[in-house]
């Protein structure tokens, strides 16, 4: 839905949530954190506002291709499921959708723009 990229940090991948991932279904913190990413990618084209009416835990370890993301999703608190099969992910008007990938490309922007007064 918010375009063809998501907001990923440089430290995303050694996040202390994507170590408790790797260790929650006992693989390494590159194959969690691909999962993650894969499972991201793919919520970003679905939801802007991070409500999902119909996703499960499994449906996580489909799409992020490893088992047991989605219970360590839940442990790590980026998402809750519910009863009715739907779920919410936290925080993610945070980070990802249009309105925090426009504020994120307005704070790189004004960021460059700092640079290149600083170095005239």
């Amino acid at each position: 839905m918010a375009g063809d990229w998501i907001k990923v940090e440089k430290v995303t991948p050694d996040k202390q949530e994507i170590r408790l991932i790797a260790r929650s279904c006992g693989v390494s913190l590159a194959e969690a954190f691909t999962a993650w990413f894969r499972l991201w990618c793919w919520l970003d084209g679905e939801t802007d506002s991070g409500h999902m009416n119909v996703l499960t835990a499994t449906d996580c370890d489909d799409l992020g291709r490893l088992v047991g993301l989605g219970n360590a999703l839940v442990k790590v608190g980026w998402i809750e499921f519910f009863a009715d099969g739907g779920a919410i992910l936290i925080n993610w008007d945070r980070h990802n959708g249009e309105s925090a990938k426009k504020r994120a490309l307005a704070f790189e922007r004004k960021r460059h723009q700092r640079s290149v007064t600083q170095h005239a």
